[in-house]
Parts: C-alpha cells; sequence; structure tokens
C-alpha cells in the first residue's frame, strides 16, 4: 500500500464533530465617522391654490343677533305668522345685545342664505320659553336646482321639546347641529325655526349662527 492510499483513507475516516462553543462578547463599537456636507436646498416651490368651496367666510345668516327690526319683525327674516312675532328688550329676556325676537305658540321664523354643494354646515342658537307648554323646531332644508326644477332636501332638524326647554329669567339653552353634506345642485337653504305650543305662551330666540362646519 503506498502512502497515497493511506491518506485516502484517513481522510474518510474523520470523526464527529464536537459541539459548538459559546460565543465570545461582542467587541466595542467604533467610533462614528464624520458627517458628510450637507446638499444645497432646491428652490421653494409656488404656494398651492384652493378651489375646496368649503372654506370658512364667516357668518352666513344676517341679523342672527336679531338687533334690527322693522315693527316687529327682525329684518332679513320672513314669518307667515306675524301676529306671532314680537320684538323683546326686556331684561332676562336676551341672550346678548339690547335685544331678541319672541315667538308665540303656533309662529314661524325662517331666512334662506346661499350654501354650496358638498359641504357641512353648523346651525346653532340660543332660546328659552316663557312658560312650560312652549317647544321649538328648527331646520335646515337645502334648496336644489337640478334640470332646471327645484328640489327641497332635509339636512338638519332639531327638536326641542315642550318639557325640555329652558325657561326662567336669563335661563337660555344652546342648541346646535350639524346638517348632512349638501347634495348635489344645492344653491341655497332655509333655516326655519316653528313654535309649538299654546298661543298665549312664547319664547324668546337670539344669536342664531350658520356657518361651515
Amino acid at each position: 500500500m503506498d502512502n497515497r492510499s493511506v491518506n485516502k483513507c484517513r481522510c474518510c475516516c474523520r470523526g464527529p464533530q464536537g459541539p459548538r462553543g459559546e460565543r465570545g462578547e461582542q467587541g466595542l463599537k467604533g467610533e462614528r465617522g464624520p458627517r458628510g456636507c450637507r446638499g444645497f436646498r432646491g428652490e421653494q416651490g409656488p404656494p398651492g391654490e384652493c378651489n375646496c368651496e368649503c372654506v370658512s367666510s364667516g357668518e352666513l345668516i344676517k341679523n342672527g343677533g336679531m338687533e334690527h327690526f322693522t315693527g316687529n319683525i327682525p329684518n332679513d327674516w320672513v314669518t307667515a305668522s306675524p301676529d306671532a312675532i314680537s320684538h323683546n328688550v326686556q331684561s332676562g329676556a336676551v341672550h346678548t345685545g339690547e335685544s331678541a325676537v319672541s315667538i308665540a305658540g303656533g309662529g314661524d321664523l325662517s331666512q334662506i342664505v346661499h350654501v354650496f354643494e358638498g359641504c357641512f354646515y353648523e346651525l346653532a342658537f340660543f332660546v328659552r320659553g316663557e312658560g312650560e307648554r312652549i317647544g321649538l323646531t328648527a331646520e335646515v332644508t337645502f334648496i336644489t336646482e337640478i334640470g332646471g326644477a327645484p328640489a327641497l332636501a332635509s339636512g338638519l332638524r332639531i327638536a326641542v321639546r315642550q318639557q325640555d326647554l329652558p325657561s326662567g329669567t336669563g335661563n337660555f339653552g344652546f342648541y346646535r347641529g350639524i346638517t348632512t353634506r349638501a347634495p348635489e345642485g344645492a344653491t341655497s337653504a332655509e333655516i326655519r325655526f316653528d313654535v309649538t305650543g299654546e298661543n298665549e305662551q312664547h319664547l324668546d330666540l337670539d344669536d342664531v349662527s350658520f356657518i361651515f362646519s
């Protein structure tokens, strides 16, 4: 047998590998190299343009504070029951300013404002009752013009039951609601207040607001 045969046999008869030893501790981390120079900042682009129509432009209601009247009817408001409307300047019956509008049971008050389709709106107002049998319903109705024929779409309804309306001198309740999205083709909305209850009782309405939500 020559040496080549012996060496070949030794390679074929290698014993099993022993278990791996434990891993040694990690060495210290080297120092961080210097930071490279910062590149030049590009020129600022032109300011963007917002074409969204649902941007607040302030109060949409006119004479919401009920400060200006012609006779007993607040300016910019309309009613189908003028005999149920009166100008109230008594202390404790006004939320802010010098006056409020009083509406007797069965009375109504409304105003039409301009709106944009696809937008949400917020209606808010202060009201107090004079008597325990008087209630209020506030509604926002969108007016759409598609195909040349006006159509109505309910946007919000806030109902205050007779037993829930605050009463007493200076005791106003605050009510607020968000409309549904103004439908396609909406160009205006009617804000309307209807008073329920006995016609010898009334409530005081003040600081009506209608804005983008």
